[in-house]
């Protein structure tokens, strides 16, 4: 499993909790403090962060925690990063070790304004003796890791295995062994998009641009489908 690429600690005042209840659901307001310290961004929220719960009379709970830390970048620059974090609680959930959610960034950092303020993370709110923990992870990073470490057999064995390429063309494409260099090279394509040739059954080749739908593992077998590009 990948690593978060930041990890928040939240500290809250249980006496300035602010609670409603009625029949028609429930409201909890939670101001809180925290920092954050990673290789990416280290700093401190600021005053007036609050995480808003609502919930339904059905006992499901929709919450968002809206704040801003102030801080530095991996650069030095001092910026702020601003956090919306939601995330949905059922009641068959509550006895789930962390709350799965998702995040959303702004900030005005240089350096990390084209990565954090992209919808590709994911967080794991969970509780602590201390506070709470909210674990930052990056889901394109994390789908990367788990192709290469399915791959990593094959690549300890340092051996060929076999690749099979559905060409969206009518065509069957031919099924071969090929070395773990050019599997790897393959990956890469897929991973960005683009497919540049294909090889068929009766020897001829055709080059096009396809992007991967989707990749399968069997055994030593990798198995990708592809959609052509308009």
């Amino acid at each position: 499993m990948s690593e978060p690429i930041m990890t928040f600690q939240i500290f809250a005042d249980g006496s300035q909790v602010q609670n409603l209840e009625c029949k028609y659901g429930a409201v909890t307001m939670i101001p809180f403090t925290g920092k954050v310290e990673s290789d990416l961004f280290t700093g401190e929220i600021l005053p007036g962060a609050c995480d808003v719960q609502i919930e339904n009379p059905a006992l499901s709970r929709n919450m968002c925690a809206k704040y801003m830390f102030r801080g530095v970048d991996y650069a030095g620059n001092e910026c702020l990063l601003f956090v919306e974090n939601n995330g949905y609680l059922a009641p068959v959930m509550r006895n789930d070790p962390w709350l799965p959610a998702c995040p959303r960034f702004l900030t005005d950092s240089p350096v990390l304004g084209d990565y954090l303020c992209r919808q590709q993370f994911r967080s794991e709110v969970q509780g602590r003796d201390w506070g709470v923990e909210i674990r930052i992870y990056d889901v394109l990073k994390e789908a990367d890791d788990e192709l290469f470490s399915r791959l990593s057999p094959l690549c300890r064995e340092m051996g060929s295995v076999r690749f099979c390429p559905h060409s969206v063309s009518h065509r069957n494409p031919i099924v071969s062994n090929i070395s773990l260099r050019s599997i790897l090279h393959s990956l890469f394509q897929i991973r960005t998009g683009i497919v540049d040739s294909q090889l068929y059954t009766d020897g001829s080749s055709k080059c096009s641009i396809s992007y991967c739908t989707s990749i399968f593992f069997s055994g030593s077998t990798i198995q990708y489908s592809l959609t052509p590009a308009s």
